[in-house]
């Protein structure tokens, strides 16, 4: 039982010591607006994090991208629609 404890002990001290603020920017990016998660190394770097959505400004259309981040790496399934006057485009791709 002694042994239990102490590794639990020590996996949450390890889990504690490794982890990283994740923040959420939501504004302005690359001629559109997203809302991404993110973390900052010690310096400053921004690493992608989390969920990830994007919308880009409309010139013929309007469409969006989505998707998750696991330190700085594509994660998952990636969505992107976009939608035209005459109907839907929808485009998923897994990451591996």
């Amino acid at each position: 039982m002694k042994y239990i404890y102490t590794t639990l002990i020590l996996l949450l001290w390890y889990r504690i010591s490794v982890s990283q603020d994740t923040k959420t920017y939501s504004g302005p990016y690359e001629g559109g607006k997203a809302t991404y998660q993110y973390y900052e190394t010690k310096d400053l770097e921004r690493v992608f994090h989390g969920t990830f959505n994007y919308v880009p400004d409309a010139i013929l259309g309007e469409g969006k991208i989505t998707g998750r981040f696991f330190h700085d790496k594509k994660d998952g399934t990636w969505t992107s629609s976009t939608s035209y006057p005459d109907g839907w485009f929808l485009d998923r791709k897994s990451v591996v």
